[in-house]
């Protein structure tokens, strides 16, 4: 990105090289790869984003049961949705206040310029193309550039679309804090047949799941947790580690408990469920203590 920003020809053969490790990186272990995007600590937000918009990406092909070859061409396109922006002012990307219509309009020129920037270069797969051209078109035809709808939206842009609003959701942006995992999939289910295919989110949903791995949660004992892994089958019920007690006291040995696991009757009595999700950062928690 930073050689693209300074007049450099975008070199995808060296982009497809990281996007294999990627493919193979999620299809072993998709879980590990999301608490990797969570934990990324780089201050480029264009760059961060590009990334965790590739991995959500292929979390969520590899979740719609696409081949190798399709997750490759998806994980290339998600990295690249934002390449446009390198030809923008840096101060235009990080403005934190309220945008005037022409500097919405400037910067919702990233699009053509991610077009051009691709077609510049050799062999680029027509996919990736239209994932790049119509990532911010939306299924009720209030998107840019050109106000396609429903079907008239490749489902590569289609995918590309959530996936990057998912990625915006949930990190810290210079104009705005990160969302939990579970308000952000609230908004989603908000936004279904309006922004985004009613059924594409639902499928994004299962994908990702309601408190995904590296979620911060509060317990029903008012203790805070962070999410180890989810279970398909009790989405609301993951496995959980235990950080903090109910005073909000760091625990020296945390205490892993799997909520699944909890006799049915207990429930509705002395169980322990999750009350609500947590925004990433509350109570000052470092998840880079927890996972190795």
């Amino acid at each position: 990105l930073n050689s693209v920003r300074q007049g450099a020809t975008l070199r995808v053969p060296d982009l497809e090289v990281v996007v294999d490790g990627m493919v193979d990186s999620v299809l072993r272990n998709s879980t590990a790869m999301a608490l990797l995007v969570r934990m990324q600590k780089i201050d480029d937000y264009t760059h961060a984003h590009s990334l965790a918009t590739s991995m959500w990406a292929l979390i969520f092909g590899r979740h719609l049961g696409l081949d190798k070859q399709s997750l490759k061409l998806l994980g290339l396109g998600g990295l690249l949705l934002d390449v446009g922006k390198t030809k923008l002012p840096q101060q235009l990307l990080q403005a934190t206040g309220p945008m005037t219509d022409v500097a919405k309009k400037h910067l919702q020129s990233h699009v053509q310029l991610g077009i051009e920037l691709l077609q510049a270069t050799d062999a680029i797969d027509p996919r990736v193309l239209d994932m790049v051209a119509t990532h911010h078109e939306r299924f009720d035809g209030s998107g840019y550039p050109n106000g396609l709808s429903g079907n008239q939206i490749p489902v590569f842009g289609r995918i590309g679309g959530i996936v990057d609003s998912y990625a915006a959701m949930s990190s810290n942006r210079p104009y705005g804090k990160a969302m939990s995992s579970y308000d952000a999939m609230r908004e989603f289910k908000s936004l279904a047949d309006k922004s985004f295919q009613a059924e594409l989110i639902e499928q994004f949903i299962q994908a990702i799941g309601i408190f995904p791995a590296g979620t911060l949660v509060e317990l029903s004992t008012d203790e805070i947790a962070v999410v180890l892994k989810e279970h398909r089958t009790s989405r609301l019920l993951p496995e959980v580690a235990i950080i903090l007690d109910s005073n909000g006291n760091k625990l020296d040995d945390f205490r892993i408990v799997d909520l699944g696991e909890q006799p049915e009757e207990k429930l509705t009595s002395s169980g322990i469920w999750i009350k609500r999700g947590l925004n990433p950062g509350e109570f000052d928690i470092n998840l880079d203590n927890y996972f190795v």
